[in-house]
């Protein structure tokens, strides 16, 4: 495998600053995109055109076909192992910690200062499924995942495409850890994790960071 690959997934996009970093240091390489939250996606996407990056954006469960074109291909949609609508806890003043409610992450502060929260109805939908609509079946992917404990549902999501990971970058939960790393290793990644330093005194939760490529000379 090449060590660029021409497909950067920012699962858990946020406010859109990874997309913007692809854009600006891999300019030619299209990125895929994905976030739930309606607010929070129109701030992103705003911020993309002012930075005079192209932007496609993509809502609604019908998946496209999307070519190797060089944008940011910005879907409204959480990623997991089925699709459907399901629930999602949106926090407005915290939106990097907002999550699928079955995975809200109450622990992440001290008892008493867990923000305000919303419960919204979000599209979820299966990486596979995506990547089976790419034009390019052989296509190499970066993957980059922020989604606040549905780390393994995202991964097990990925059939039959396992095969084009090149790479990954993940945060990931204690809870979840072990599993993503049985999983990355089972489908041929080389890894590595460390956990996360703390924040400061309110971190009450042990995050990770999991970084993984395959053998560039297998």
């Amino acid at each position: 495998m090449s060590s660029r690959p021409k497909v950067v997934v920012d699962a858990g996009m946020n406010l859109g600053v990874f997309s913007l970093f692809v854009r600006r240091f891999l300019p030619s390489t299209t990125c895929l995109a994905f976030e739930p939250a309606p607010e929070v996606l129109h701030m992103a996407v705003r911020s993309l055109r002012e930075a005079n990056v192209p932007v496609e954006l993509h809502g609604g469960a019908e998946l496209p076909k999307i070519a190797d074109d060089g944008q940011v291909h910005v879907f409204q949609m959480a990623l997991s192992d089925r699709s459907g609508t399901r629930s999602f806890t949106h926090f407005p003043q915290s939106p990097a910690n907002s999550a699928l409610s079955e995975h809200r992450p109450e622990q992440r502060w001290p008892e008493g200062a867990v923000p305000q929260s919303v419960e919204l109805q979000v599209t979820c939908g299966r990486l596979g499924d995506v990547l089976e609509g790419f034009s390019d079946q052989g296509v190499e992917v970066f993957l980059k995942v922020d989604v606040e404990g549905a780390e393994v549902d995202l991964l097990r999501g990925l059939e039959p495409h396992w095969a084009q990971i090149s790479a990954v970058a993940m945060e990931v939960t204690k809870a979840s850890l072990q599993e993503v790393l049985s999983l990355c290793q089972q489908h041929g990644l080389e890894l590595e994790h460390f956990k996360q330093p703390s924040a400061g005194a309110q971190d009450v939760e042990e995050l990770y960071m999991v970084y993984g490529c395959r053998d560039v000379n297998a």
